[in-house]
């Protein structure tokens, strides 16, 4: 009964105050729906490759050069990544890889009646070392990871992938052959990475199948995106001293390099400049977004306030 009589009241209050009543209600409903995109955004952005198991000492390497002016750069070349992984001990794994949408997959291999048919299982993928499923966090659907860190024409699928071209996830074993890469075994079907992840491949071909772009370039000299799995203990300030000890010997004449440790879970924030960055978020730009919403929230509740005492003088006159 109290409820209702206090619904009439609100009612009978904003009929008798319209133009007012109108303008405070729209002020407040614009001011949150800003706020709320704002905070959308926050969340969209925000808890990047937390899903990892070891997401808190995982590492990106960037390198610096002269010829790239103040801009860092997230490749280096497969050679000084082997040597860094031999010499330094707290690394306890790395792994090099280059993104690729591959060839197309043979029409005679692909499946007409598959269930999924979303483009974003058409061939987008990495070729990788074998040692990503030991920094990576992988949940195996089908199959074992053996035959993928030993074979170079063994691959590995995601679940996604794996049902829009086979129609089912029980396919470790089964062949899939690409335009002028050839034919690749399927040694395991993995569940499909999250959205929030940096890294988010369809298919991991082994990096032995990665040729040279360019004649004069050799496997060994090629440029490849990484990323380091290092111990609990181990401080990353001392791991960089390191790296810039074990790399300055195969450093050309004159050439200088500055690196740089970023944490994996920064990655999708905070690499804004980076050559070779996919990232389309920035830490300035989620700032911004931030702070405009908290000020429009602010603004419109001060509105808000501002012309509810108006009404309530008026009403106390009358």
């Amino acid at each position: 009964m109290n409820i209702a009589y206090h619904f009439k009241t609100v009612y009978r209050n904003f009929i008798s105050q319209r133009p007012y009543s109108f303008l405070n209600l729209i002020g407040l409903s614009i001011g949150l729906s800003i706020a709320f995109i704002a905070l959308l955004c926050v969340t969209e952005h925000t808890g990047y490759d937390t899903h990892h198991e070891n997401s808190k000492q995982i590492y990106r390497l960037l390198s610096q050069r002269a010829i790239n002016g103040t801009q860092m750069s997230a490749e280096e070349g497969i050679k000084k990544l082997k040597a860094i992984k031999n010499d330094i001990p707290e690394i306890v794994d790395l792994f090099g890889y280059s993104p690729s949408g591959f060839d197309k997959i043979e029409e005679n291999k692909r499946n007409e009646n598959s269930v999924v048919t979303s483009e974003q299982y058409s061939g987008s993928g990495i070729y990788a070392d074998p040692s990503i499923v030991n920094v990576l966090s992988f949940n195996l659907v089908n199959g074992d990871f053996e035959s993928f860190k030993t074979d170079p024409k063994t691959i590995l699928i995601s679940e996604g992938y794996a049902l829009h071209h086979f129609n089912s996830v029980v396919v470790s074993g089964s062949t899939l052959e690409f335009e002028r890469l050839g034919a690749f075994t399927i040694g395991a079907v993995y569940k499909d990475f999250p959205k929030k992840s940096s890294v988010i491949p369809n298919i991991i071909v082994p990096i032995e199948n990665l040729k040279p772009h360019h004649p004069s370039i050799t496997y060994y000299d090629q440029r490849v995106d990484n990323y380091f799995l290092i111990e609990k203990s181990a401080d990353p300030n001392e791991i960089l001293e390191k790296i810039n000890q074990v790399v300055k010997p195969l450093l050309r004449k004159n050439e200088t390099v500055i690196y740089k440790l970023q944490e994996l879970e920064k990655v999708h924030l905070h690499s804004e400049g980076i050559i070779n960055n996919f990232s389309m978020m920035s830490i300035s730009k989620l700032t911004s977004y931030s702070i405009i919403g908290i000020l429009v929230l602010l603004i419109s509740l001060v509105n808000f306030l501002l012309l509810y005492t108006a009404i309530a003088k008026r009403r106390l006159k009358e």
